[in-house]
């Protein structure tokens, strides 16, 4: 039996090629245009495995909402080992280059790992990871659909739409990801290949997907990645796969701040808050009107420097009661508020990046509350009975001392400071509250203790305290402000600003709350702010500044910028939108990246060729080294119904059945009479299919009833 490939297939029952290569192999590379003449891997650079690895680790996916947790019972990067297919890695000597891409059953990237960190989107959508942000192709309804769909290559929300319940997905356990048909990697080629069958996504429909998607991902060296994406719409199917997200992608916010797109002559900054919405404001632009490419950067120098405008009126100091953690219905990010001394009232926040930089107060003595001259700068302490000067208070940490009250003249003071405190003697002994003090004298049944919570690490312990004061019962301990790097300085908040004044009517509290950046090492970051900024210090507000150029890491996407000998191509297209996912109630930390494009051909038996490519590298070398790529892009519509002359040629298979065994050749390569055992299902007549294709006249069935 002899078979010509391409070919339209419905299902592949896939021998191993007696010359090693399988059959998958031959049919995905066929189904392919030629490698970029700029596409040459390095030897050893490239390498790859079908072992799955949980990637938690570097990628620190999401655990997932409670209605996550209700359904699997567990975090999401448990279910990782479902959508995992292959991983495909490129080492270099330069660090800036080097990548992992992780490849989902449907043949999509859905982790894509370089030297900054994880740079897909951490997949905070309710019942879809690694199934909307993702980089795949999308098959979308055409112009006025008798039947709207919208086919995602890398699988099917677990819910539709109308979350009928008897329309969509109806698993309950895992994702439905789009079912692999067959893959190969060659490391010494530096190139892995898919074949999937993608599935309906969020549309509701009753009727199946005829789209098969090929990927092939090729190690071009030098951190570029040639990523070429076939999209075949089966013979015989009824629908026209006129428009195609090529592709449809995400990167990480977190990871990602910033986006560079273009126009003809040169690039354009988008700065977070420049950014609109994807669902609602998208930023729209012909790739012809472009230079070809979008980069994607950590965070790169503000065009906006200086002081921030506030409203008139408005004025940042800290009052008393200090700063702390914001209730989590404030914002979906860690929010942190403070309270300010009275000023203007109601004052909304604002996306754009800035950075709080506090100055610190200058110590005031604390005065007794039922006496306004009764102040202190020094303490003595006195046992609790025969046992110690200092014990528990409490079970979180708090420590209690006890003050000699006849030395500080009964002095009561039922309030605190969330300035870091510290203790000293004339003979240079000394400890520290870095944390502040909860109350400087608090009186129980005539008892008078000063209480505050040591840092763990930085403070001296409950028991270091307690043995210092012992050894020393007639010392005064002088109180001044804990000089510390911790106090005073700045606080990134590039997520912007929640409120800059919300006026509380009921206490007539004014506050400010915002989105910190995070910090490495504090878990906390209400205690940190509040530690950085004890009551008294005066903010001043910046614009974010960013980073050099030369120290921002970057990602790019070529997806060219002309195509004038591509057939079926809607004039204006393709059409580059990008847009932020991180406003509402649910931010998800992502970006949404897309590029539409059109396929007038793609009915039944028709396919889509897109040959882009992928860079990772410096931000300051990636703009050239995506400049010369656009050149190499490669986009093309065929049918092979229509279009026999443009159709790729494919190359010759034989197939071989001996007994229960099989075997196949490609091209004049011979048999040798090869035996290789594979199981096979059989068709109405019980006969073994070993092959199936689908042609202009419906369905052919290889079985063996064609002997040897």
């Amino acid at each position: 039996m002899k078979l010509y490939l391409p070919s339209t297939f419905a299902l592949l029952f896939i021998p191993r090629l007696v010359s090693g290569e399988s059959l998958q192999e031959a049919i995905i590379k066929d189904m392919m245009p030629e490698r970029s003449p700029l596409c040459n891997p390095t030897p050893g650079a490239t390498s790859s495995d079908f072992t799955f690895a949980s990637s938690q680790e570097e990628s620190k996916w999401f655990d997932g909402y409670a209605e996550s947790y209700e359904k699997y019972n567990a975090p999401w990067s448990n279910l990782e080992h479902h959508v995992f297919n292959a991983k495909m890695m490129h080492t270099d000597s330069n660090n800036d280059r080097k990548w992992t891409i992780r490849l989902g059953k449907g043949g999509n990237i859905y982790s894509m790992v370089g030297p900054m960190g994880e740079t897909v989107a951490p997949q905070k959508r309710i019942d879809s990871p690694w199934i909307d942000e993702v980089w795949h192709s999308v098959g979308v309804e055409p112009p006025q659909p008798e039947e709207p769909f919208m086919i995602h290559g890398a699988g099917s929300y677990q819910s539709d739409q109308t979350y009928t319940s008897d329309v969509g997905v109806p698993l309950t356990e895992v994702p439905f990801y789009s079912p692999s048909l067959g893959k190969y990697c060659n490391d010494s080629d530096g190139e892995c290949g898919f074949a999937a069958w993608a599935q309906h996504g969020p549309v509701p429909v009753y009727w199946k997907s005829d789209m098969l998607n090929f990927n092939r991902y090729v190690d071009c060296g030098d951190g570029v990645i040639e990523h070429t994406a076939v999209s075949h719409n089966n013979m015989g199917s009824e629908k026209n796969l006129m428009r195609l997200d090529a592709p449809f992608g995400s990167v990480r916010f977190s990871t990602f701040r910033d986006v560079v797109i273009s126009d003809q002559t040169s690039e354009i900054l988008f700065k977070n808050h420049e950014l609109g919405r994807f669902d609602t404001a998208p930023e729209k632009v012909a790739a012809s009107d472009t230079l070809g490419y979008a980069i994607f950067a950590e965070d790169l120098p503000s065009p906006v420097t200086g002081p921030y405008p506030l409203k008139a009126g408005v004025s940042m100091k800290i009052h008393n009661v200090g700063c702390r953690n914001a209730p989590t219905y404030v914002s979906p990010y860690p929010a942190v508020m403070c309270r300010l001394e009275p000023t203007e009232p109601d004052s909304e926040g604002t996306r754009v990046a800035v950075t709080f930089r506090g100055t610190p107060p200058t110590f005031s003595a604390p005065c007794s509350d039922n006496d306004a001259t009764n102040c202190i700068d020094a303490v003595k302490f006195m046992k609790y009975g025969s046992n110690n000067y200092c014990r528990a208070f409490g079970s979180g940490g708090d420590v209690m001392c006890r003050l000699n009250h006849v030395f500080l003249n009964n002095f009561r003071k039922h309030s605190g400071t969330g300035q870091g405190i510290k203790f000293e003697t004339a003979s240079g002994l000394s400890f520290s509250a870095s944390n502040g003090i909860t109350y400087w004298s608090f009186e129980s049944n005539g008892v008078y203790s000063m209480i505050f919570t040591p840092r763990s690490g930085v403070d001296p312990t409950l028991t270091e305290i307690d043995l210092m004061i012992t050894d020393n019962p007639n010392e005064e301990w002088n109180i001044s402000l804990l000089s510390s790097p911790d106090v005073g300085g700045d606080v990134a908040a590039r997520n912007g600003v929640i409120n800059w004044v919300l006026h509380i009517q009921e206490t007539g509290a004014q506050w400010i709350i915002f989105n910190p950046d995070e910090v490495e090492g504090e878990s906390d970051l209400g205690r940190y702010v509040a530690r950085k900024y004890p009551p008294g210090t005066s903010l001043e507000v910046l614009y974010h500044e960013g980073k050099p150029e030369e120290e921002n890491l970057a990602l790019a996407h070529v997806y060219g910028n002309s195509f004038p000998d591509t057939d079926g191509l809607t004039p204006g297209f393709p059409l580059l939108q990008v847009g932020n996912a991180n406003e509402g109630f649910m931010p998800r930390d992502a970006n949404i990246y897309n590029i539409v494009t059109t396929a007038s051909k793609n009915s039944g038996g028709g396919s889509h060729v897109y040959r882009q490519y992928f860079v990772m590298d410096r931000f300051t070398n990636i703009s050239e080294k995506a400049a010369n790529l656009v050149s190499q892009v490669y986009q093309q519509n065929y049918n092979v119904n229509n279009d026999a002359d443009a159709t790729p040629t494919g190359r010759l298979v034989h197939l071989y059945k001996q007994g229960n065994n099989i075997g196949a050749t490609i091209g004049d390569t011979p048999c040798y009479g090869a035996e290789i055992p594979f199981p096979y299902p059989t068709d109405d007549a019980g006969n073994t299919i070993i092959l199936q294709s689908r042609g202009g006249a419906g369905v052919h069935s290889v079985t063996d009833r064609l002997g040897k």
